[in-house]
């Protein structure tokens, strides 16, 4: 390769060619100064022989390095110029050198040139002070080319380091990540038995947050805290917190402790590790379902506000503002998902390759505690579906085929791949649901799918029973995602009677699909305020109280109450809560910490009050879903009839 590069240095093979070269050269002077130049070849053979004889005689290695240069120049020039020798003074120094006797007649042949002969030595010494800058600048080239070479050796060589380094160090992060898991996990035998260690630090409060037992202890404003040996007792306002069956709500100061799974009475609870992983529907014969939005990340979805970081004093998630992509942050979740019997996430999707399709796939249904957990992707059709184009669509299918569809977690009704598509009723008054939901259907086909449509088309009232619904047609279940809105956005609170018309009308949809072969879904959804992220579109909020003098939760739990008569065995009898963790809407039942309630800032809250609730709206879950203790929950009704 450096040959190549470099052409070889000047100097190549000295100690072999060293001799041949001055002999050549040598002879080549001779015959350049005593024979070439005259007409008389007797001339030359009187004069010369003997000289070529005692030059044979007398060759020997240069003493100098010059004398090497001079030759190999001299032996290169000769190859690429047609004449003599290309100079008179060096042909002059090297026959007199060499070859004594032919001196003389140098002299009579140079006088017999004339001014010719003198003028075309002195081109032929232009030709030759020419051709060695040529070389020279050749050599600087060729050294410049090896620097440069050297340059890349060295750069691909620190390249090199640097990814090892990279690759060590991600090492070193996996192995701390698995650890962490490790010691999240453990903590599951902890929770089975009421017990509870705070494992994260949110960082983003201004003030001391309160341990998990110190959120079910302090109780609410007919409760106080109970008394330790560290501290004097304190009373201060704080979340709702259900009881048990076996201790109903009384005005008293004794301690309200929250509802857990070694306190509910007359069930069994499995949540141990089997061959198969975690089960997340043993104890309930529903199937659970709840939105879930996998793209908060190291920003927490962006830095951008929610409702619950602009109270005064803030509250915030139980773990922070956390980062979907870290294992332990989906170990606590999973863990949550199996004290409220969910068994379904139905993950917000956005497109390949974005933070919300690489923690589904990657992280949540790549985790060792998925067990039997069930995923299906909301497929976000704002954001994917632009006009008639249904360029993405058609990728997007192929893309879920290849990475979600044959996923043992992912999940199918009778055997089809489940896709939850999200306000599919606005592609269905822009006239663009029939195109959609076909090209769907058609690419899922190609790749051996047959797919299992459930689209968001309930809303509001149902539709005229004697005309013919189409969108009934083109689906194979229809629900309701935004209930707030659906409901007519109610506010302060929803009361008893907005809730039962809601559900009314749920009913009519349930019946007039089944008549078209299509099924139905029922929602819940805890509350609703937007106006931290959307203040410009004044949206009411909705309290999380059924009335003013309803308990926190009471709405979600009433909704339950409505919804659970309306599932249905043809799709395992689901129901979807909106949301897990859609802080920005403020619907989410994910658990909550802070300071007390409060209802600061008004220009956020329209004047109600929002609780730190700790796992209440998990709890409320559970027992409302839970095999054997569907009434756990009522006494929230029965304090104010």
């Amino acid at each position: 390769m450096l040959e190549w590069l470099f052409g070889g240095p000047p100097y190549q093979n000295l100690d072999d060619d060293n001799r041949s070269v001055q002999s050549k050269d040598m002879d080549f002077l001779q015959f350049s100064t005593c024979g070439a130049m005259t007409n008389a070849a007797s001339a030359a053979s009187a004069t010369c022989p003997g000289a070529l004889d005692r030059q044979s005689s007398a060759r020997a290695i240069p003493a100098t390095l010059q004398d090497i240069e001079n030759a190999t120049v001299l032996r290169t020039f000769r190859h690429r110029s047609n004449g003599m020798s290309p100079s008179h003074s060096i042909i002059s120094k090297q026959s007199q050198a060499t070859s004594p006797s032919c001196s003389s007649d140098n002299n009579s042949m140079n006088d017999s040139f004339g001014a010719d002969g003198a003028s075309n030595i002195t081109g032929r010494e232009q030709d030759w002070n020419t051709f060695k800058k040529q070389l020279e600048d050749e050599d600087r080239q060729r050294w410049s080319k090896c620097r440069i070479l050297l340059c890349i050796s060295s750069c691909l060589l620190l390249i090199a380091i640097i990814a090892l380094g990279i690759n060590l160090a991600k090492q070193n992060q996996k192995k701390r990540e698995t650890s962490a898991a490790n010691s999240i996990s453990q903590q599951d035998d902890e929770l089975s038995s009421g017990i509870f260690e705070q494992t994260f630090s949110p960082s983003d409060l201004t003030t001391d947050l309160p341990t998990q037992e110190e959120l079910f202890s302090i109780g609410n404003e007919f409760d106080t805290a109970a008394p330790t040996a560290e501290t004097e007792p304190e009373v201060m306002p704080q979340d709702t917190v259900a009881p048990t069956m076996d201790s109903p709500p009384e005005d008293t100061p004794e301690e309200t402790v929250a509802p857990t799974v070694a306190t509910l009475p007359d069930v069994v609870f499995q949540d141990d590790l089997d061959e198969n992983g975690y089960d997340y529907t043993a104890n309930t014969d529903y199937l659970v379902g709840v939105y879930y939005y996998p793209w908060h990340g190291s920003t927490f979805h962006n830095g951008d506000g929610y409702l619950r970081k602009e109270l005064i004093p803030p509250q915030q998630p139980t773990l922070g503002e956390y980062d979907d992509s870290r294992p332990e942050v989906i170990a606590q979740h999973m863990q949550w998902f199996r004290k409220a019997n969910i068994g379904l996430l139905v993950t917000s999707w956005w497109g390949p390759n974005r933070l919300e399709d690489s923690n589904t796939k990657d992280v949540i249904m790549e985790h060792e505690d998925i067990g039997n957990l069930k995923i299906a992707l909301h497929y976000e059709t704002t954001g994917r579906i632009r006009g008639d184009d249904m360029t993405n669509a058609r990728s997007d299918i192929i893309y879920m085929c290849e990475h979600y569809f044959d996923h043992p977690n992912y999940y199918r009704i009778k055997g089809r791949p489940v896709l939850v598509i999200y306000i599919t009723r606005r592609l269905h008054n822009n006239g663009l649901l029939e195109q959609a939901l076909l090209t769907m259907r058609s690419e899922a086909s190609k790749c051996g799918h047959n797919l299992y449509l459930i689209g968001d088309q309930v809303f509001a009232s149902a539709p005229d029973p004697d005309e013919p619904f189409v969108p009934f047609w083109y689906f194979d279940a229809v629900t309701n995602y935004d209930v707030y809105g659906s409901a007519g956005q109610p506010s302060p609170h929803a009361d008893r009677a907005s809730v039962d018309a809601y559900y009314a009308e749920q009913e009519k949809w349930r019946l007039q699909a089944l008549e078209e072969n299509c099924r139905y879904i029922p929602p819940v959804s805890p509350g609703y305020n937007d106006r931290a992220v959307r203040l410009e579109s004044n949206h009411p909020p909705l309290s999380r109280r059924l009335s003013a003098t309803d308990e926190e939760g009471s709405l979600f739990w009433y909704q339950l109450t409505k919804a659970l008569p309306l599932v249905d065995p043809e799709v395992d009898n689901m129901i979807l809560v909106n949301s897990f963790n859609e802080w920005h809407e403020d619907t989410q039942i994910e658990p909550v910490i802070g300071g007390a309630p409060t209802d600061e800032p008004l220009l956020y809250t329209g004047g109600l009050e929002y609780t730190p609730y700790g796992e209440l709206y998990l709890d409320i879950l559970q027992g409302a879903t839970t095999r054997g203790q569907e009434n756990m929950f009522d006494y929230f009704f029965d304090r104010t009839r």
